[in-house]
């Protein structure tokens, strides 16, 4: 454990400098920015305990695993900081409400305990978005690209984010490679949006939230242009897209876009269901954006979620089942995990049918898929709809209906962000399973339950 605290005190001290920005832009505006200083002090200090006191080792794969869950729970401690100065007034509510809001910024999920945003401060909304901006990359990569001298091999930690292949020579160009990407992106987005229209802070945030598929509102009414509501559904689609996509794109490979199957089946399914919503349900507006927020898991929405019909709730349980692309910044199942589970019945019947001593190749867009991954999937798929029947029920045995509870359990779980009723009313036992949802859905169980098993373990 001393060996990962020191990880974790590094860490910190990397995190620290990303609460810069709120603080500039609270001098600026002419806002509180005590709260923002005092979350980097504790990050700082923190981070220096762990680092002096613990000294860095080999990481094993465990480590990494407990590593990735612990940063990404001290960070969303560390991030509430900002939040208990605005609930300050709220008695009991203050803790779990801000822990609340840190979490789904992390996690890009966009779950908010705010009624209302239009009222709060712009310093306190950008931070709301840099931490989804945050959590779309993950603090670990960036980690990883910024530290040069770490005393381990960087190969457990980049596999505990659930990455297996590279796109550069080393684990750390793999790193940098990504976060140019994420920033170029993130660029050109704000770019595009105050070119169109939206205010530079406008810009930033919905820039932030977009790519990383957070879905962090910064307005009350959301934007009605066709044209910035094309840009953020372009975003979001490219921030639910693979980052080993990106590469062979920004090396010059633009058609490589459409060759892959997982992005060729994101982009069937944001167009199949778009025809059947625009059928089923002509009254809607936007139906190509809303589709679009919901498939990849970023949760924007201009419609009142609790007016919906069943029948369209019922659709976006499904595509927040699903999720985006493996290796992007969405939630949910992932489409490539469920490409393999598809695939893996017809194999299985042609593989029990024929003799034992024949080689019958698992394929998926061509492409042979272990049995180690076919395992692994098989039971991260299992876990995921137990962990959804769970939560849904304890959500059930407080008193939510059916469907409310199985909406917002999978919308929590698939890092969605989408709510048919009031977040802030709800008890603090169902904000506490939200949270571990959240939690369960970005980091993709594992690393969560080698964390538990390693207390336990200690125990």
């Amino acid at each position: 454990m001393r060996n990962i605290l020191a990880y974790l005190g590094l860490l910190l001290e990397v995190f620290a400098f990303f609460l810069i920005l709120p603080i500039i832009a609270a001098v600026y505006l002419n806002e509180p920015a005590e709260p923002f200083l005092i979350a980097a002090l504790i990050s700082v200090i923190l981070g220096l305990y762990f680092d002096k006191t613990n000294k860095q080792e080999e990481l094993r794969i465990n480590e990494a695993l407990t590593l990735t869950a612990l940063s990404f729970l001290f960070v969303s401690i560390i991030g509430a900081i900002p939040y208990l100065y605005h609930f300050a007034d709220f008695g009991s509510r203050a803790l779990i409400d801000s822990f609340f809001e840190s979490v789904s910024g992390f996690t890009t999920t966009g779950l908010t305990v705010f009624s209302s945003v239009d009222t709060l401060p712009k310093s306190l909304l950008l931070w709301r978005a840099e931490t989804q901006w945050l959590g779309g990359i993950g603090i670990i990569i960036i980690f990883l690209a910024i530290l040069s001298e770490l005393k381990t091999s960087s190969q457990p930690l980049y596999r505990a984010q659930g990455y297996a292949a590279h796109i550069g020579v080393t684990i750390k160009d793999t790193a940098r490679s990504m976060i140019k990407i994420y920033g170029a992106y993130t660029v050109v987005g704000i770019l595009l949006l105050y070119l169109f229209g939206l205010s530079f802070f406008e810009s930033l945030s919905i820039a932030f939230s977009s790519i990383s598929t957070g879905g962090f509102a910064v307005t009350d009414s959301f934007y009605t242009s066709t044209a910035v509501l094309g840009i953020i559904s372009a975003l979001m689609i490219l921030g639910a897209t693979s980052f080993f996509v990106h590469d062979r794109m920004f090396r010059g490979d633009i058609k490589y876009f459409f060759r892959t199957v997982e992005t060729r089946a994101l982009m069937f399914l944001i167009l199949a269901f778009s025809v059947i919503v625009l059928i089923g349900f002509p009254h809607l507006s936007n139906i190509f954006f809303e589709v679009v927020s919901v498939a990849t898991t970023t949760g924007y929405s201009a419609q009142n979620m609790s007016s919906l019909p069943f029948g369209f709730l019922g659709i976006l349980i499904i595509l927040m089942f699903l999720g985006g692309s493996s290796a992007s910044t969405a939630g949910g199942i992932k489409i490539s995990r469920v490409l393999i589970a598809f695939k893996s019945i017809p194999w299985f019947l042609r593989k029990m049918t024929a003799p034992k001593s024949a080689i019958i190749p698992l394929k998926v867009g061509g492409e042979p898929i272990d049995e180690d991954i076919l395992t692994t999937t098989v039971v991260f798929i299992m876990v995921y709809a137990l962990a959804v029947f769970i939560a849904s029920f304890a959500f059930m045995f407080l008193g939510f209906g059916i469907v409310d509870s199985f909406f917002h359990v999978i919308s929590a779980l698939g890092t969605v962000g989408l709510s048919t009723i009031e977040i802030s009313t709800i008890p603090v036992i169902g904000k506490v399973i939200l949270i571990a949802c959240m939690f369960l859905g970005r980091l993709e169980i594992f690393p969560v339950l080698i964390l538990l098993k390693n207390i336990v373990k200690r125990e």
